[in-house]
C-alpha cells in the first residue's frame, strides 16, 4: 500500500471500518501501522 496515496488508503480503511465496526479498534491499529 506504500505506493498508494495516503488519502486513498485512509478512505479504504474508513470504508473497511464502516463494514466491520466490531473490529474498529484493530482497524485503528492497522491504520497506524500503514500510515505511521
Amino acid at each position: 500500500v506504500e505506493f498508494m496515496p495516503k488519502f486513498t488508503v485512509r478512505g479504504i480503511w474508513q470504508r473497511w471500518r464502516e463494514s466491520y465496526p466490531q473490529d474498529g479498534n484493530r482497524a485503528n491499529d492497522a491504520i497506524t501501522v500503514f500510515t505511521g
